[in-house]
């Protein structure tokens, strides 16, 4: 009956134990709780696909050229309406005309109705809605074409390209709006001319929507596999659409999508493809949303329902293995399983469409395996050590150091683990103290009454694990990051020696500490980032209010930097920002923060002053060493900073305020001719 009693309590245990992981798989496939990771390993499998580029989009970009030949830009709606009348002569399937038209211009109304007449004419031009926001304190709201305009139009379509947390566009929505109106995306809406089913192109992510709302609401998302092939979609330069009829001779029949391209005039983006120097602009966007759609291709999320069957899956029959079965190959089961799951996520995504996450299962498979071997080595280590020939060979094969001493500290075995650790062998330790071998660096009490208290209560049969890493410095004089943990050995209640399990966390520590350091710092200069930044301007709001001393955030521009970077190149570009970290580092008081906010933006808090007149003097100091030329590759380069300064409290009690009116007092500098400083307050800024 013991014995029964035994085996029941541990198959209890070991269900518990796949219960738990099963609920820890749910929970993080439910909640959504990795989908930072889940999007870096979504945007790594549209890299695996390719397909060709579709013939039927053709983008007729307002480009650099364009620009050139016709004018600045706005140009006069007649410009436009010339176009529109010749790509109907042209016989085009249809036009989107991605341009804001929101209302009439009364200095050229003759313009306006060649507009009106020239889109009715068509028959199939589509015209964007735009969601704005008013202010900063609105919701988005709809910008519409006037009523005249709208009226000629085939049909209207929403531009809104929804960017994810990490800057990223990645999805889509298929329809759009607010207070009751929705419209169509631009692609659908394109898609859709004239014909009665469009609503079968309707399909992904459909969330329930809030009743009388004024905000703007999204619907039917899906998932956009972008792709990285050069030239996707046919790109022609408006002017030479306008004036070459040989090229318009080229678009009959296809879909055409008119907007901006040229640099600084159009807005660009990233997507999982199209990054650093390759972004693309809202067009392209649609033209890719309008192939998805002509071919089928569009990517869902896979069902919540079918998403958490899959995971149970995946995640309870490897578990379940390798606990009830076959408990000395976990490792193997774990692998096997993590790389069938992203077999599966690929395959779901590659012919059916559908998006499955699988870091879920992924991150389960890990813990598992972890927690089962450590219970295992837990297990084996006081199993095996009652006997001792049996406890030799076990041992040399555990990763982890292992010491077995006397009932009064004094050292009978080591494995080959311990061996490496500590620098001596397992025969010249033998007889010696346990604190002979274990030497630390920057040996404290608490350390040493570690050890003390290990080795002098041993008879109250009582275990011994560190929380916090041990520096150890060996024999040969190597320094190692190690957990101790002491089990005492008993025979019938009597102890009759102890076990320390020594982990080796040196490199473990080692990326933590890089991943830390990566966290919180510019790669390029080796500044402080924006997360670092505005946690130290949190702690300096902290001590102000208690200490009632002043400190200053300095937002500092780099006057003529994107003239130098575009002419001269990014060498040049990154060349400079580090030579600006460098210089802000001179005489820079540890208490005080240089950091980078981004491109040639830099912020720097000056902390604990005791007045406000103190601050003058630093931000002259930094100007001028600021802005002396730099030298790059023979050539000399100038550029000066503009600086903003507020000043906490007067300016701001929340780091968001302080930032925002130093950026605000930046740009007035900038508008007053640059290379110098101003204040927010404008009372300070005139003293």
């Amino acid at each position: 009956m013991k014995g029964f009693s035994i085996n029941y309590r541990v198959d209890v245990y070991k269900f518990l134990w796949i219960l738990l992981l099963l609920g820890f798989a749910l929970f993080l496939q439910q909640y959504d709780t990795l989908k930072p990771w889940n999007n870096q390993l979504y945007d790594v499998s549209l890299k695996m696909f390719s397909r060709a580029s579709n013939q039927d989009i053709v983008i007729v970009g307002i480009d650099e050229p364009s620009l050139k030949k016709i004018g600045n830009w706005p140009w006069p709606r007649r410009t436009h309406a010339e176009l529109i009348e010749r790509l109907t002569t042209a016989q085009v399937r249809a036009i989107g005309l991605d341009l804001v038209f929101d209302k009439p211009n009364p200095k050229d109304p003759q313009g306006d109705k060649k507009l009106i007449q020239a889109i009715r004419n068509n028959g199939r031009v589509i015209l964007p809605v735009f969601p704005e926001t008013p202010s900063p304190k609105k919701l988005l709201q709809a910008l519409l074409p006037w009523p005249e305009l709208m009226a000629a139009a085939a049909g209207l379509g929403h531009i809104d390209v929804e960017i994810d947390s990490d800057g990223v566009v990645r999805s889509t929505c298929l329809q759009a709006g607010v207070k009751g109106l929705y419209w169509p995306s631009f692609a659908l809406a394109l898609l859709s001319i004239n014909e009665p089913h469009k609503h079968r192109y309707l399909k992904g992510v459909h969330p329930q929507q809030i009743e009388n709302c004024s905000c703007w609401q999204r619907d039917f998302r899906i998932e956009i596999p972008f792709v990285s092939a050069t030239q996707h979609f046919k790109q022609l330069s408006y002017v030479d659409v306008l004036t070459n009829a040989k090229i318009r001779a080229q678009l009959r029949g296809k879909i055409v999508i008119v907007g901006t391209t040229a640099s600084g005039l159009a807005q660009l983006f990233k997507t999982p493809l199209h990054k650093d120097s390759k972004l693309i602009s809202g067009s392209e966007i649609n033209a890719y949303a309008l192939d998805v759609l002509l071919n089928n291709l569009s990517i869902q999320s896979l069902a919540k329902f079918w998403s958490m069957l899959l995971t149970t899956l995946l995640a309870i029959i490897p578990v379940a293995l390798y606990t009830l079965v076959w408990p000395n190959r976990s490792l193997l089961i774990s692998l096997s399983f993590g790389v069938l799951t992203l077999l599966i996520s690929i395959a779901l995504l590659r012919f059916l469409h559908f998006w499955y996450a699988p870091l879920p299962v992924l991150v389960v498979l890990v813990v598992s395996h972890i927690l089962w071997s450590w219970h295992r080595l837990d297990f084996f280590t006081r199993l095996l050590f009652s006997e001792r020939q049996f406890a030799k060979a076990a041992l040399h094969s555990i990763a982890d150091a292992v010491i077995t001493t006397s009932c009064k500290g004094f050292i009978e075995y080591m494995n080959p683990a311990a061996e490496h650790l500590t620098g001596y062998s397992s025969k010249a330790a033998q007889g010696l103290p346990l604190d002979t071998v274990l030497t630390f660096a920057n040996q404290d009490t608490d350390s040493s009454n570690d050890l003390e208290n290990l080795t002098r209560n041993t008879g109250n049969g009582q275990e011994f694990k560190t929380i916090m890493p041990r520096f150890l410095i060996n024999h040969l004089g190597e320094e190692y990051a190690i957990q101790i943990k002491g089990t005492p050995i008993k025979n019938h209640n009597h102890i009759i020696g102890m076990v320390f399990t020594l982990s080796d966390l040196t490199k473990t520590l080692q990326i933590s500490s890089k991943i830390a350091h990566l966290a919180t710092h510019d790669p390029l200069t080796g500044l402080p980032n924006r997360i670092l930044l505005q946690e130290n301007i949190s702690t300096a709001i902290l001590s102000a209010n208690r200490n009632g001393n002043y400190f200053a955030v300095l937002f500092i521009d780099l006057d003529g930097f994107k003239k130098i970077n575009d002419g001269l190149g990014h060498t040049a570009g990154d060349f400079l920002l580090k030579e600006v970290a460098t210089r802000l580092r001179t005489d820079m008081r540890q208490l005080d923060t240089a950091a980078r906010w981004g491109g040639d933006e830099f912020v720097v808090l000056i902390d604990h002053l005791p007045s406000e007149e103190t601050i003058s003097p630093i931000a002259n100091k930094i100007l001028q060493r600021l802005s002396p030329p730099y030298h790059f590759a023979g050539q000399t380069l100038y550029v000066t900073p503009s600086i903003g300064i507020s000043i906490f409290p007067k300016d701001g009690l929340t780091t968001e305020t302080l930032l925002a009116h130093a950026d605000a007092a930046m740009y007035r500098v900038k508008e007053e001719g640059r290379n110098n400083f101003s204040f927010y307050s404008s009372g300070l800024n005139e003293r």
